[in-house]
C-alpha cells in the first residue's frame, strides 16, 4: 500500500474535472490565451479585487504565474501547492463573469474562494459556481477540511460559504492578508467543512 502523503497531487487524490456545468453555468480551466480577458472582467477591477488575497492587477501579464501553477497543477506536476481554478461563464452567452478555484494549504486541509465581476454579484453565481468544487473536493478521502475565510466587512461572502455546505468556524485576528484594503482590518472570518 502506497503513503498518498507522499504524491505531488496531495492532499488530492486525483485531478479534478477541467469542467463543470450547473443550470446557467460553465467553468473552465483557464489558457494562458486568456489573460486579457481575465484582466478585463475583473482581476482590474478595484471593487471586484477589494477584498481579494492577491493585489489587484496593474497590467494582464500580472496573472501569468498563477495561470501556470494552475496548468501545473492540472497537469499532475505542480510547481508550487496544488492549486485549481476555473473561469466561469454564463453558459447561455459564454461571458466571462469571474473565477472560483480550491488549492492545498497545509496537510489535509485545502481553502478555496470565487472572484465575480460586480455586474454580476446578489445572483447567486458565486455559490452557485463554487458549489460542484467544494462538493468535488469532499470526494477525496485525503482531503479532511475545506476552508475559506473573508473580510468582516464583506459579510455576502460569508453567505456563499454558508449556500455551499461550509460552517462559521473561528475569527483570526491576523490572518486575513487584503493587499487592496489601505489600512483596514486584518481578520478574517473563516467557515470550514471538516470531514466527520
Amino acid at each position: 500500500m502506497t503513503d498518498s502523503t507522499n504524491s505531488p497531487l496531495y492532499p488530492f487524490n486525483e485531478v479534478p474535472p477541467r469542467t463543470f456545468e450547473t443550470e446557467r453555468l460553465r467553468l473552465r480551466t483557464p489558457e494562458i490565451s486568456d489573460l486579457d480577458l481575465v484582466f478585463k472582467s475583473y482581476t482590474s477591477d478595484p471593487v471586484a479585487t477589494k477584498y481579494m488575497a492577491w493585489p489587484r492587477a496593474v497590467i494582464p501579464e500580472d496573472g501569468r504565474a498563477f495561470l501556470e501553477t494552475v496548468h501545473a497543477s492540472f497537469a499532475g506536476r505542480p510547481n508550487g501547492p496544488m492549486s485549481f481554478s476555473w473561469l466561469i461563464q454564463i453558459k447561455e452567452t459564454g461571458e466571462l463573469i469571474g473565477a472560483c478555484g480550491i488549492g492545498a494549504q497545509t496537510g489535509s486541509t485545502v481553502d478555496g474562494g470565487y472572484i465575480l465581476s460586480p455586474a454580476f454579484w446578489g445572483k447567486g453565481y458565486a455559490a452557485e459556481a463554487w458549489k460542484p468544487v467544494v462538493e468535488w473536493a469532499k470526494t477525496q478521502p485525503d482531503i479532511q477540511r475545506i476552508e475559506a475565510g473573508h473580510h468582516p466587512d464583506n459579510p455576502a461572502s460569508g453567505a456563499v460559504m454558508r449556500k455551499v455546505g461550509l460552517t462559521f468556524d473561528q475569527v483570526t485576528e491576523a490572518g486575513g492578508q487584503y493587499p487592496n484594503l489601505e489600512g483596514g482590518s486584518r481578520e478574517s472570518v473563516v467557515y470550514a467543512w471538516v470531514r466527520p
